[in-house]
């Protein structure tokens, strides 16, 4: 028996159809993958460069330890832990306001060799809502968002929001034949009372932020400054340093912690050293 012609069109059309309705799944399901891999693979870069900015604050830090430790070789022990000042030339006594003190900080550069560390909870205000008419360097917390900002003369900065900026006069970054302001650098671009770097700056989606505190011999964590003062500051060489960095993207919001402690080089057993 034969299929009439009209009958053998009609096959053929819905053969078609079957046909095209299966490839669009096949594309759909394709892209579905291609996009969501492109999501993961941006999600990855971001995590490895929010681990670097992680172990460069760490690192950081001990670099602060390790210029005290040869800067003042005469008081190693009450110094080690000196807080970096404005004046790079400002002697240590080992006097409590001098050191650094346990709390939340950001740690930023001032020019390109000294790393500097901003306290983010000793800010000169607390609240929900900005106060008005702000001067430059004004900083503000919102306990609403457990967040610090400061006023950079035009808007107010996540205190602990890090930028892009220019550190390296004689590297051209972007290969456009000008040195000038090209943004090879994370730093945090404003500190009140100090511009550290990047007047021109490239805002970036990473905070960082940087948690000190300390250790005493029985392992009990000082995490206040009164807890310090109360053990003595003399008596305590071992500091504990966690770093985080959050960021936030289309889907959700993103940490990377790194913790570990550093010790005044002598050990526990030369407390009295």
């Amino acid at each position: 028996m034969r299929l009439s012609l009209k009958n053998r069109g009609g096959e053929s059309i819905l053969e078609a159809i079957i046909a095209m309705t299966i490839l669009s799944f096949g594309v759909m399901f394709s892209s579905a993958i291609i996009g969501s891999s492109l999501g993961n693979v941006h999600i990855a870069k971001n995590r490895v460069v929010a681990v670097n900015i992680a172990r460069e604050g760490i690192e950081a830090v001990r670099n602060i330890r390790d210029t005290n430790w040869l800067r003042f070789a005469t008081n190693r022990r009450q110094c080690w832990n000196f807080a970096p000042k404005f004046d790079p030339n400002a002697p240590c006594t080992g006097a409590v306001d001098e050191l650094i003190l346990p709390g939340e900080y950001i740690i930023y550069k001032q020019d390109t060799e000294r790393w500097r560390l901003g306290n983010i909870l000793n800010m000169d205000s607390s609240g929900v809502n900005f106060p008005e008419s702000p001067a430059k360097g004004d900083t503000f917390r919102k306990t609403d968002e457990n967040k610090s900002y400061v006023w950079d003369g035009t808007q107010w900065i996540d205190f602990a929001t890090l930028f892009l900026v220019d550190i390296d006069p004689l590297t051209d970054t972007d290969l456009d034949h000008d040195y000038v302001n090209d943004t090879d650098t994370y730093n945090h671009v404003y500190i009140p009372s100090d511009d550290g770097l990047g007047t021109e700056a490239d805002k970036t989606i990473f905070r960082r932020t940087v948690k000190i505190q300390y250790l005493t011999n029985g392992g009990g964590l000082i995490s206040t400054p009164g807890e310090f003062n109360a053990a003595g500051p003399g008596s305590l060489n071992r500091m504990r340093i966690t770093v985080t960095v959050t960021w936030r993207d289309s889907r959700m919001e993103h940490t990377v912690e790194l913790s570990t402690h550093i010790t005044d080089y002598l050990g526990r057993e030369q407390l009295n050293g």
